[in-house]
């Protein structure tokens, strides 16, 4: 401590004063007795050697506090050392002045009126106003002057006599108790501002602090790194300066905004800061972009690696019909929103593919895809999916417990496939998981957030399962805030060749040509597996068939449908009435096969709808179309 707190004396008295107070209370101090002239340089050297605080008295400690940032601690006047000081003036001449610092004039100035002594204060605020007050003490024929140091060294040469106050040992004890707690308390806020300055240092972004000019007060490692800058730099003058005034100036965020430095491509931010009174300024965030990319594609490799990734995207689900086009826009337009979804769709018609796709044009994209099949897994097994549990909740439960998919979707979305088939008892739960956003393992009693969005999915009519009981309303009604509908193949109008074109491709086969009437046959076929038996069917072609092209029943025989034998014939059979440059091709080929379907069955409308691969209703919807 000795070494931290120093000690700057105006008078010699005042200076053997200090030294028997410090050797009293055991400190060793170093003291230095100098003019306001000389002591500068002085204060500069021990402030360089380590000086945490100053003691001294009057305009020398005023000007020390004008130069220097450690705290400055005075040594006060009190009454019994001015009274001392005059008695010892008034045995010179009763002609008495003081030139003074503003506080110890106004302390002469108290003591003279109170007294009656006549004393002339003589204000100074800087010590270069000394020589000009002891020129008027001169004029006014002043014969003793109270003052410092600096004062009496002067008055020598204007023939005044001086007195130099001094102190008594009670004030200068008090102003070195109050060094000692200053002391510590400067010492706390330097551990506290190191642990501060250690933990910016170890973030992985440069960090700025600016005043209201653009003025860097304070910045970590990584960003004298990134931008080359240090303390006392104005920021406009590194950064555009239309951005980074945006946010001193204006006080208004700035978020993700990309700067090229000349070096490197950066992102910054800026949050403006509130000091109070003493005004504002702006905090930056700076980071490299190379390094951005680096982190965002860490943490997709780990959604990889745990499966946890959505892959398709929009542009990924083929087909360029209207109903296939209206639907991927009204999924686009869900995407944006962060309402649950419920994709409804028979087997085969892409749900997941609409629900990645979902995922990856939302907010979320970067974050966990998590998807469940409900239908796939014991209703044990699915509740311990959904939900986790911890340790010994159950026989065979892992030590460490598990997390269900709504923690590890966290942040992200979840799929629920084939919703319609989890257990009614298990509603209420998954209920009120998506009601609260909190979620408890089995054999838990503590509540865990959770920041999901639910997309589901089923090929069930959920209306009918409500109505029925086996599915609770009010989980449907938060499950189906949006609902996505997809098309069936056989109502996607002339996506049938596109797709196959895609699935060819896909299996780095060359593309297989059809005969006119199994191009046609394909092109009206129910498909009731859709997509995915489509998909399917080009498979087996690319691994039974090498020929470049194929007829009608060969398509019949690896479709193997009773639908494919039924209506060959009547394919081959009206081939003269579809003329090539006819426009409603498809639609007459359709009215000719559900005609010999019914033919064939004598007008047996469930039979009919067998052979056609298609469900009585919508055959009846047909005959009515068709006029049959």
């Amino acid at each position: 401590m000795s070494h931290d707190i120093v000690v700057f004396s105006v008078t010699t008295s005042l200076t053997k004063t200090i030294k028997r107070v410090l050797a009293d209370m055991g400190e060793s101090f170093r003291v230095y007795e100098e003019d306001l002239f000389n002591v500068l340089p002085l204060v500069e050297a021990e402030v360089k050697a380590g000086a945490r605080v100053i003691i001294s008295r009057g305009g020398t400690a005023d000007l020390i506090r004008k130069h220097f940032t450690p705290p400055v601690v005075e040594i006060h006047h009190d009454y019994f050392g001015v009274h001392k000081v005059v008695q010892q003036a008034l045995e010179v001449s009763d002609k008495i002045a003081t030139v003074a610092f503003p506080l110890y004039a106004e302390i002469m100035q108290n003591y003279s009126e109170m007294c009656g002594i006549p004393i002339f204060t003589r204000v100074i605020r800087e010590s270069g106003e000394i020589e000009e007050a002891l020129e008027e003490l001169q004029a006014r024929g002043i014969r003793v002057v109270i003052g410092g140091l600096s004062v009496a060294r002067m008055a020598k040469r204007f023939g005044i006599a001086a007195i130099m106050g001094d102190a008594d040992e009670m004030a200068i004890r008090l102003a070195v108790e109050q060094a000692r707690h200053t002391l510590k308390y400067v010492l706390n806020l330097d551990r506290q501002y190191n642990i501060v300055s250690a933990i910016l240092n170890c973030a992985n972004e440069g960090i700025l602090g600016v005043d209201g000019s653009g003025t860097i007060f304070e910045l970590n490692h990584h960003a004298h790194r990134l931008l080359g800058c240090g303390r006392g730099d104005n920021i406009n003058t590194i950064l555009p300066e239309s951005d980074s005034r945006i946010a001193i100036t204006n006080g208004e965020p700035i978020r993700s905004r990309i700067v090229n430095s000349g070096k490197a491509t950066l992102i910054f931010n800026a949050s403006p800061i509130d000091y109070g009174e003493n005004g504002g300024g702006t905090v930056l965030t700076v980071q490299e972009g190379d390094y951005i990319q680096g982190i965002s594609q860490k943490i997709r490799q780990q959604h990889i690696a745990k499966g946890h990734v959505a892959r398709i995207r929009f542009e990924d689900i083929v087909g360029k019909g209207e109903a296939i086009h209206h639907t991927i826009e009204r999924a686009k337009k869900f995407a944006l929103s962060e309402s649950s979804v419920l994709i409804i769709g028979e087997t085969g018609t892409g749900k997941e593919l609409f629900a990645q796709s979902i995922h990856n044009h939302s907010r979320r994209h970067s974050k966990p895809f998590v998807a469940i099949n409900c239908a796939a897994l014991p209703n044990n097994v699915l509740e311990s999916e959904l939900f986790g549990y911890v340790r010994g909740a159950f026989t065979g439960a892992k030590d460490a417990g598990k997390s269900g998919i709504f923690e590890l979707a966290h942040g992200g979305s979840v799929f629920l496939d084939e919703i319609g088939e989890i257990p009614i008892e298990m509603q209420a739960k998954l209920l009120r998981v998506i009601q609260e956003r909190q979620v408890q393992r089995i054999g838990d009693d503590k509540l865990v957030p959770v920041d999901v969005r639910v997309i589901s999915a089923t090929n069930k009519n959920v209306d009918n399962e409500v109505k029925l009981g086996r599915f609770r309303e009010d989980l449907y009604f938060r499950l189906n805030t949006l609902e996505l509908e997809l098309p069936p193949l056989r109502e996607r109008t002339g996506d049938v060749p596109t797709l196959i074109r895609h699935f060819m491709g896909r299996a780095g086969r060359r593309e297989v040509s059809f005969t006119p009437d199994a191009q046609r046959f394909l092109n009206v076929y129910s498909w009731p597996g859709n997509v995915r038996q489509l998909g399917n069917f080009i498979e087996r072609l690319n691994v039974l068939y090498d020929q470049p092209s194929m007829s009608l029943s060969e398509v019949c025989d690896l479709l193997g449908t009773a639908a494919g034998a039924s209506v060959q014939g009547a394919a081959q059979q009206r081939p003269s009435t579809l003329a090539p440059d006819d426009e409603n091709v498809l639609e007459k080929m359709e009215r000719d096969l559900i005609a010999e379907a019914l033919d064939i069955t004598t007008g047996n409308r469930e039979k009919a709808s067998i052979i056609l691969g298609i469900s009585p209703s919508t055959l009846g919807r047909k005959k009515k179309q068709y006029g049959l």
